[in-house]
C-alpha cells in the first residue's frame, strides 16, 4: 500500500468508528487530524518496506534447494552450475593383435577404497589399430566438481568390461571440474545483494525502488532519446503516486545512490 492508501484506511476506519457515537472528522487538508494519520500513514508504509526486508532476509537464511534456486533466478543473481573435469587416458594391451573398438561412453574410474564415485567416460569412439598396442581417448568426468581433478595414473580401472584390453591409466591429470554453488554459497550472495542494492543491477534496482514508501509501478528506459545530450544511461520513472509524495519519493530513492553497472548515473521523475 502507498502512504496515500494508508492515509485514506486510516481515516475510514476512524470516522467508522465515530459514526457509532454520531460523531466525524472531516480531515481537511493541512488540519490538524489530517496530519495526524498522515504521520500514522507514513510509519505505516515504513514499517511496511522494513518487514518486506526483513522477510526476504529470512527467505535467505532459511531456503534451500529449489527455492533458493528459484529466488536468485528472480533476482538475476548467477548461479555456478559447477563444471566437468576433463582430460585423456590411454588403453593398452599386452599381446598386440586384431583392432579392436572402444565406444564412446566407457566408463574407466580410479581405485574406490580411495576415491569412491570418481569415476570418467569416453567421449568419442576409439580404434585400437590391428598390431597396435595402445590408443589414448578423450574422457569427462561423470560429474561435476573439483573431486573428479584427479593426478596422473590415479585413473587405473576399467569399469566397461571390453575384450582384448589389458589396462587403462591417464599419463596426465584431469582439470577443469569445478564445484557447483551450495545452499550456503547462494545464501550468501542473497545477502550480498540484499546489502548491496546501491550497485544496482536491472533487477536489483527493481527491488531496492519498490521499498520505498509509494511506489506503485515502475518503468525504465535505457538509453533514452536525449542520452548523449545528457549523459543519462537510465531512466527510471516512477507512476501512481499523489501530488504531496513525489517530491519526497524522489528524494528517497535519490539517497539510496542507485546507479547501474556501479558507475553510471541514474535519471529519476515521476507523474501521475
Amino acid at each position: 500500500m502507498t502512504i496515500a492508501e494508508y492515509k485514506t484506511a486510516i481515516q475510514t476506519e476512524i470516522n467508522d468508528k465515530l459514526s457509532l457515537i454520531n460523531l466525524h472528522l472531516d480531515f481537511y487538508p493541512g488540519g490538524l487530524s489530517d496530519t495526524i494519520t498522515l504521520l500514522m500513514a507514513k510509519g505505516l508504509a515504513y514499517l511496511d518496506s522494513l518487514i518486506t526486508y526483513f522477510k526476504d532476509q529470512a527467505f535467505w537464511v532459511t531456503a534451500s534447494g529449489i527455492y533458493l534456486t528459484r529466488k536468485c533466478a528472480d533476482y538475476d543473481i548467477a548461479i555456478n552450475e559447477g563444471s566437468f573435469a576433463e582430460g585423456e587416458v590411454t588403453f593398452k594391451r599386452f599381446v598386440p593383435g586384431e583392432a579392436i573398438n572402444i565406444p564412446a561412453e566407457t566408463l574407466v574410474g580410479c581405485n574406490p577404497e580411495y576415491f569412491l564415485g570418481i569415476n570418467f567416460k569416453t567421449t568419442e569412439d576409439v580404434v585400437m589399430l590391428e598390431g597396435e598396442a595402445t590408443v589414448t581417448a578423450p574422457i569427462q568426468a561423470v560429474g561435476r566438481g573439483t573431486r573428479f581433478n584427479v593426478e596422473p595414473n590415479t585413473i587405473r580401472y576399467l569399469l566397461t568390461s571390453i575384450t582384448g584390453i589389458d589396462q587403462v591409466y591417464n599419463t596426465n591429470a584431469t582439470t577443469g571440474g569445478v564445484d557447483a554453488d551450495t545452499d550456503d554459497i547462494l545464501r550468501n550472495k542473497g545477502m550480498q545483494y540484499l546489502q548491496n542494492l546501491s550497485r544496482a543491477t536491472n533487477s536489483a534496482l527493481d527491488y531496492g525502488s519498490s521499498l520505498v514508501s509509494g511506489v506503485k509501478s515502475i518503468y525504465k528506459k535505457e538509453k533514452p532519446k536525449d542520452y548523449m545530450e545528457i549523459g543519462w544511461q537510465y531512466q527510471l520513472k516512477i507512476k501512481g503516486l499523489s501530488h504531496e509524495n513525489r517530491e519526497k519519493l524522489v528524494k528517497d530513492l535519490g539517497k539510496m545512490n542507485l546507479k547501474v553497472n556501479g558507475d553510471v548515473p541514474l535519471r529519476i521523475y515521476s507523474e501521475s
